[in-house]
């Protein structure tokens, strides 16, 4: 078949922008997973996690000092209420009863306000875990939006690449007659259509030609179609 050698180089340009494709679309669905996200995104729902598990503590605890406090409160004023009664009474009888009450009022006291010390210690101490896995959290969340951000620029760079390629590949597809138009997408449904004579070596299949079929690639003249005997692709010399 007769193919001018200007359009086999051609034909040879074309299959190199094929396999620019090829790599760029690969490159290109590997970026649209995120996959490489992935970590990030684990770390951040482990943070948001470990975040909502201590607020829900701190919650919990900042509920049971507010209890404590209005524990606190009944005690003092029942207290006082003693207090003006003892101070009052003119029985000694009646003042017994109530300073043994007031006795395990401040008694109570004491231990409620010992709860409540307690209490509060540990509500600092989870406050404290709260703001720094809110602090992690944020930090994660910014390095997450700036990683998606640079992907998508990167996807769309890499759309742009692909798109600019596929233009310049119909160009230069365009430049072949028919006839070779078909022989070249006949032979790359099979494989590598077309590739360079490199000494005495087939650049689609890397092996390298016996010395008659080297011959008989040279003696083909310059406008004929030339085949490897291994792989069939078409020998650009």
């Amino acid at each position: 078949m007769k193919v001018p050698h200007a359009h086999q180089e051609v034909m040879l340009q074309v299959a190199g922008l094929d396999l620019e494709l090829e790599a760029l679309s690969s490159h290109l669905a590997e970026l649209q997973t995120g996959a490489h996200l992935d970590a990030l995104r684990t770390n951040l729902f482990a943070a948001s996690s470990r975040m909502l598990e201590q607020q829900t503590q701190l919650e919990n605890l900042q509920q049971e000092l507010r209890k404590l406090e209005a524990d606190i409160e009944l005690v003092d004023k029942r207290i006082e209420l003693d207090k003006q009664r003892l101070s009052s009474t003119s029985s000694s009888k009646d003042a017994e009863g109530i300073s043994s009450e007031l006795r395990s009022l401040t008694a109570r006291k004491s231990n409620l306000e010992d709860q409540e010390l307690e209490i509060m210690e540990k509500v600092e101490q989870v406050a404290a875990l709260v703001e720094a896995e809110s602090e992690t959290r944020t930090s994660l969340s910014i390095e997450l939006a700036d990683a998606e951000a640079a992907l998508a620029g990167d996807i769309t760079k890499l759309a742009s690449k692909i798109s600019i390629v596929k233009t310049d590949r119909a160009a230069k597809f365009s430049i072949l007659t028919e006839e070779a138009a078909a022989l070249f997408t006949k032979k790359a449904s099979r494989g590598i259509p077309v590739a360079a004579l490199k000494g005495r070596d087939c650049d689609a299949c890397r092996i390298g030609l016996t010395s008659s079929a080297y011959e008989d690639v040279i003696a083909t003249p310059a406008d004929e179609i030339a085949t490897c005997p291994n792989c069939q692709a078409i020998l650009v010399r």
